[in-house]
């Protein structure tokens, strides 16, 4: 029929019922022993406890499009999250790959000044090596001139000494043998004057 449900405060209440009721009522009777009455209480506080249950999971629990929209925000801050990490990593990636070309840089105009300056200490030593064996040669050449020159001083020496015995020598055999012919030719012309 089409006429307003009534709204008279001694008006029943409408219950959602979220079982059978008549089918409990009726269990309680047979399978539990209790009367109609009794049953019908049992009944009533159950649908009153499962009432109260249901109306605090409605207030302390969330709805399904709040959920849902709550696992969109949710998803799409995880994937602003993912995309400034990835974004954060790629610029941490580029300073990273700057800053070892700047290290590599500098390494290699490092290496090339030591490079250079090892180059440049190679030439003075080896320059000094040739000063000190220059040196050395003509150290050693003033030093064989030195020892030739006193080889012809004393070569000199020992001839001039030599000459001058010998000179004496020579003198004192020619003497020697002037005396021994003045003194032969003396014996002879005394001889010869004694034989005469």
């Amino acid at each position: 029929n089409g006429t307003p449900p009534s709204t008279s405060t001694f008006a029943p209440r409408e219950y959602v019922h979220h079982f059978d009721t008549y089918t409990s009522v009726q269990r309680l009777e047979r399978a539990g022993g209790f009367k109609r009455n009794q049953s019908i209480a049992i009944m009533k506080g159950i649908r009153s406890l499962l009432e109260k249950n249901m109306n605090s999971a409605r207030e302390n629990l969330v709805s399904r499009s709040d959920v849902e929209n709550e696992t969109y925000l949710f998803q799409a801050a995880c994937s602003e999250l993912r995309n400034e990490m990835q974004n954060s990593k790629k610029v941490q990636m580029d300073q990273l790959r700057s800053e070892r070309t700047r290290i590599q840089t500098e390494f290699d105009l490092l290496n090339q000044g030591f490079l250079a300056e090892m180059m440049s200490l190679k030439d003075e030593l080896n320059g000094m090596f040739n000063d000190r064996k220059m040196v050395t040669r003509a150290e050693q050449r003033a030093m064989e001139n030195k020892i030739q020159e006193l080889n012809y001083k004393i070569t000199i020496l020992i001839q001039s000494e030599l000459k001058s015995e010998i000179e004496k020598l020579r003198w004192t055999t020619t003497r020697r043998g002037l005396i021994a012919i003045a003194s032969l030719a003396c014996e002879f012309f005394l001889r010869f004057l004694f034989l005469s």
